[in-house]
C-alpha cells in the first residue's frame, strides 16, 4: 500500500474515543478525528506544490478560479493502527491521480483507455460535421431555405390577416342581408356569394401555402445529398456516445466490506447522473475496502471559492451529495451501523 495514501495522524489523538459507529454521510457532526484529519489535509494544501490549481484563494493565481470539495475518511488497519485517507471530488488540476490522495475508481483519463479512444472518434465524427455542414454550396442552400422560409412566413402571415378581415367584413354583410332583405330567395343569392368568396379565399391561400412548400422543397432536394450526409454522421455520433456512456457506467464498480461488486447502471434506477462516482466519499471507501482498512468516520469540507451555482463556505463541512452519491453510498456502506439508521429505510 503507498505509504502517501494512508496517512498517520501528525497530532496527538491518543485521547481521543474512537466513535460507535460509522459517520451518517448525509446529515452529521464531524468526529473529532476527522476535524483533526481535515485541518493536517487543509495544512498540506496550503503548503503543497505537487500540483497548481486556482482555489480562488490568492487574487496572483492564473486561470478561472474553482474551489473543491474534499474528503477526509478515518481507517484503521489489521494492526489496529489508526490513520487517514484524502480525496477531491471529480479532478484536480486536470488530473485523477495525484500525490496524498487515494486514486479515482476508474481512470477515464487514461491515455489508453477505451474512453479516451471512444473521445478521439467521436472528436473526429465531429470535425467530419463541421466540414460537411462549412461546404460552401451546403451553406448556400441553407441560407437560401431558411430565407424562402421567411419569406413564406411574411406572405403567408399576411394573407390569413387579409382573409380575417374579409370574413369580418362578410358577417357584417351577412347580418346586414338578414335585416334588408326577408325575401329568404334573395338571401340565398346574396349569402351564397358570400359563401363563394370565403372559398376562393381558402383557395388562394392553399395555393399560396403550396407554392412556398414546393419552392422550399425543390431547394431541399438539391441539399439532400449533404443533409444526408450530415444527418448520418450526426446518428452515428450520437450512438457511439450513448454505447460510450453505457459502457463507462459499467466501468464504476463499487465495492463494500463483503466484496460485493456493483457498477452505475446496476445502483441507479434511471440513468446515472453526470460525474456519478467521482465524488470524495465514493473514492475513499473504495480504497479503503481494496486494501482491507476499517472506516472509523468521515467528513467533507469544501476549499477554495464557492461555485456561482451553489453558496460554499471555505472550510465548512458538508454532507455528501444525494443525487449522485446515496445509490453508491447505500451499497458500499452495506452492513455497517451508522448514526443515522434512516438511510437503509426504503
Amino acid at each position: 500500500m503507498p505509504a502517501t495514501f494512508f496517512h498517520s495522524f501528525k497530532n496527538n489523538i491518543s485521547e481521543i474515543t474512537l466513535p460507535d459507529k460509522f459517520t451518517f454521510p448525509f446529515r452529521y457532526k464531524p468526529h473529532d478525528l476527522c476535524v483533526i484529519a481535515a485541518q493536517e489535509l487543509q495544512q498540506y494544501l496550503e503548503s503543497q506544490t505537487d500540483f497548481e490549481h486556482n482555489f480562488g484563494l490568492q487574487e496572483s493565481q492564473i486561470g478561472s478560479a474553482t474551489g473543491k470539495m474534499f474528503g477526509v475518511l478515518v481507517v484503521q488497519n489489521s494492526k489496529g493502527t489508526l490513520g487517514y485517507l484524502c480525496a477531491f471530488s471529480g479532478k484536480l488540476a486536470n488530473q485523477n491521480h495525484l500525490p496524498h490522495f487515494v486514486p479515482t475508481v476508474f481512470d477515464m483519463l487514461a491515455e489508453d483507455s477505451f474512453f479516451s479512444k471512444g473521445i478521439k472518434e467521436l472528436t473526429v465524427l465531429n470535425s467530419r460535421v463541421k466540414l460537411l455542414e462549412n461546404e460552401p454550396n451546403y451553406t448556400r442552400l441553407t441560407k437560401q431555405i431558411q430565407s424562402e422560409k421567411t419569406i413564406a412566413f411574411g406572405k403567408l402571415s399576411a394573407e390569413k390577416s387579409r382573409m380575417n378581415d374579409s370574413k369580418k367584413v362578410r358577417v357584417i354583410k351577412r347580418k346586414k342581408i338578414e335585416e334588408e332583405y326577408p325575401d329568404a330567395a334573395t338571401a340565398l343569392i346574396l349569402t351564397n356569394e358570400l359563401v363563394r368568396e370565403s372559398l376562393h379565399d381558402k383557395f388562394i391561400f392553399k395555393e399560396l401555402t403550396a407554392f412556398f412548400n414546393t419552392s422550399i422543397s425543390e431547394i431541399k432536394e438539391k441539399i439532400a445529398p449533404l443533409s444526408d450526409a450530415i444527418n448520418q454522421l450526426k446518428q452515428e455520433r450520437k450512438d457511439k456516445s450513448a454505447a460510450l456512456q453505457h459502457k463507462l457506467f459499467t466501468k464504476y464498480s463499487f465495492l463494500n466490506q463483503y466484496g460485493e461488486l456493483k457498477n452505475l447502471l446496476e445502483l441507479f434506477t434511471r440513468n446515472p447522473p453526470a460525474a456519478a462516482g467521482e465524488c470524495a466519499a465514493p473514492k475513499l471507501l473504495q480504497y479503503a475496502f481494496q486494501q482491507q482498512l476499517k472506516p472509523i468516520a468521515m467528513a467533507e469540507f469544501w476549499w477554495g471559492q464557492s461555485p456561482k451555482s451553489d453558496v460554499k463556505a471555505h472550510r465548512a463541512f458538508y454532507p455528501a451529495c444525494t443525487n449522485k452519491c446515496k445509490p453508491i453510498l447505500k451499497h458500499m456502506l452495506k452492513g455497517i451501523p451508522m448514526d443515522d439508521i434512516i438511510f437503509y429505510q426504503k
